[in-house]
C-alpha cells in the first residue's frame, strides 16, 4: 500500500521536475518569482499540507485497519492536490516563446518541453499576462490528469471517493464544507508564500 503512494508521488514529481517545466516561476513580482519558483512554491504546499495532513484525523466512524488502508490514500491526495494547486499558472498567467517571439508555446497542445525541443528552443522567453487572477484554478483542474495519471487517481478513489472529490474542490478553490484537504492547502500557500 505504501509503496503504491510513494511510487504515485514520485511519478508525478517527475512531471514538473523536468527542465524547462522546473525553471518557470509561480509570480512575476510576488512570491517564488525567479528561475524555479513554481517548482519549489509546489513542493513546499505540498510537503508542508503533507505534514499538517498527518495530523488530522479521518472522517466517519472506521475502525483501525480501515484507517491504515486509507492513510497512504488519503497523504497522496494531500500532497497531490497540494503540489497541484497552481498548475494553470503557465497557461493562464504566462505566455512563452523562444526569444525572437516567432514560436509561441500553445501549453494545450504540448508540454513545455515537447514544445522547446520540437522547436529546438534552447532558452524560452516569458511575458505575463494582464488580469491574471486566479483563472488558474480552473484550468489546474483540466491538468490534473495529465500529472496524477488515471491510475493515480483510481487509486486514490478506491479508499474513499471523497478523497479524489476533495482534491479536486482543492485544486479549484471551491470545497464543500466537508472537504478536509482545502484548509490544509492554504496555510501551507499562505506560509510558503510568507516565507519567500
Amino acid at each position: 500500500r505504501a509503496s503504491c503512494c510513494t511510487a504515485l508521488c514520485v511519478h508525478t514529481l517527475q512531471w514538473p521536475s523536468r527542465p524547462p517545466r522546473s525553471l518557470l516561476p509561480a509570480s512575476e513580482t510576488h512570491h517564488h518569482r525567479g528561475a524555479g519558483g513554481l517548482f519549489r512554491h509546489a513542493i513546499e504546499v505540498a510537503l508542508w499540507s503533507l505534514q499538517s495532513g498527518d495530523r488530522v484525523l479521518l472522517p466517519g466512524d472506521q475502525t483501525p485497519r480501515r484507517r491504515r488502508e486509507l492513510e497512504p490514500r488519503w497523504h497522496s491526495a494531500v500532497f497531490l492536490a497540494a503540489l497541484c494547486h497552481d498548475l494553470g499558472k503557465p497557461i493562464t498567467d504566462l505566455i512563452v516563446t523562444n526569444q525572437d517571439g516567432t514560436k509561441v508555446w500553445d501549453p494545450f497542445c504540448e508540454d513545455l518541453y515537447t514544445w522547446a525541443i520540437g522547436n529546438q528552443v534552447d532558452r524560452y522567453f516569458l511575458r505575463w499576462r494582464k488580469n491574471r487572477g486566479t483563472s488558474h484554478t480552473s484550468v489546474s483542474l483540466l491538468l490534473v490528469e495529465r500529472i496524477v495519471g488515471r491510475s493515480g487517481l483510481g487509486w486514490i478513489s478506491q479508499g474513499d471517493p471523497n478523497l479524489v472529490t476533495w482534491m479536486m474542490e482543492a485544486i479549484s478553490g471551491h470545497p464543500s464544507q466537508e472537504n478536509m484537504i482545502h484548509n490544509l492547502i492554504v496555510r501551507s500557500d499562505q506560509v510558503s508564500v510568507t516565507r519567500d
